[in-house]
C-alpha cells in the first residue's frame, strides 16, 4: 500500500494543477474577451456620434504603397514616413483625442492606469503585412483602422476626398481579421480573436501584442497608430486587492 501512495501522489498532484489552471486561465479569458469586444463596440455607448465622426474621417487616410518604408529591418512591417504627416491623418489624430479622450481615459481608470496627454510616438499609419506587433509595457496604443495602401497608378481604385467626409465615395475594403494576445505570466497568454472595419477603434495595454491572421493564415492589417505612456493609477493595487 505504501508503493501503491507513494506512485499515485506525483501523478495525481500534476493532474490537479492542470484542472486548476485550466479553469482560471479560462475565466480570465473569457473577461478578457468581453473586454476586448466592448472596446471594438464604442459606438453602442455614448460615444456614437463621435465615433461616426471618427468612421469617416479614417475612410479619408489614402497611403499609396510606394510611400511607405520598412520598420527597422523587418519587411512585414510598414509605416508612412514622418514628418510630413498628411491632412487627413492630422485630423484624425486631432477629433480621437477630442472627442473619444472621455471614454478612452474612463476605460483605462478602470484598467487601473492612467494616461499622460502627450503623445509619446506618432501619430503614423502602419501596415502589417504579417507576425505581430507589441505594445511597449509603459504604453498603450490606440489604434484605428484604415484602407489599406494601394499603388500610386491603381487605375482609380482610391477616390480622394476631402472636406467633412459627407457623401464619402471610398473603394470597399475587406474586414481586417487577427488576434490580441494578452500576457498573463511568460510564456501563457489569453488570446482573443477580432474582425474589424475601416473606422474600427482597438486599444492595446502595455505588453498586449497584435497579430496579423486569418484563422491559421497570415493577413494583413492597416491602421492609425498613436502611443500615450501610461502610469499606474494610485491606489488601484489595493482596490484590485480588495
Amino acid at each position: 500500500m505504501t508503493g501503491y501512495g507513494h506512485f499515485a501522489l506525483p501523478v495525481y498532484k500534476p493532474a490537479l494543477r492542470i484542472l486548476m489552471d485550466y479553469l482560471y486561465y479560462f475565466l480570465i479569458l473569457r473577461k478578457l474577451r468581453r473586454n476586448l469586444q466592448k472596446m471594438l463596440n464604442l459606438r453602442t455607448t455614448d460615444a456614437t456620434h463621435s465615433v461616426s465622426g471618427i468612421q469617416k474621417l479614417a475612410k479619408q487616410v489614402l497611403c499609396y504603397v510606394e510611400d511607405m518604408e520598412c520598420v527597422g529591418e523587418r519587411d512585414n512591417l510598414l509605416r508612412l514616413p514622418i514628418p510630413p504627416i498628411p491632412e487627413p491623418v492630422q485630423m484624425l489624430n486631432k477629433a480621437l483625442h477630442e472627442k473619444m479622450a472621455r471614454p478612452i481615459f474612463k476605460w483605462a481608470t478602470e484598467r487601473g492606469f492612467e494616461i499622460e496627454r502627450e503623445i509619446s510616438h506618432g501619430p503614423t499609419v502602419l501596415w502589417l503585412q504579417g507576425g505581430g506587433i507589441t505594445c511597449p509595457s509603459d504604453m498603450v496604443s490606440i489604434l484605428v483602422f484604415v484602407q489599406r495602401p494601394t499603388p500610386k497608378h491603381s487605375g482609380g481604385a482610391v477616390v480622394e476626398v476631402t472636406g467633412g467626409g459627407e457623401g464619402l465615395a471610398a473603394r470597399q475594403e475587406p474586414p481586417f481579421m487577427g488576434e490580441v494576445r494578452t500576457p498573463i505570466t511568460d510564456p501563457l497568454f489569453c488570446s482573443s480573436m477580432f474582425e474589424c472595419q475601416v473606422g474600427d477603434i482597438l486599444l492595446l495595454e502595455g505588453g498586449e501584442k497584435l497579430v496579423a491572421r486569418r484563422g491559421i493564415e497570415p493577413c494583413d492589417v492597416c491602421m492609425f497608430c498613436v502611443m500615450h505612456r501610461t502610469t499606474p493609477r494610485k491606489g488601484a493595487a489595493g482596490e484590485n486587492a480588495a
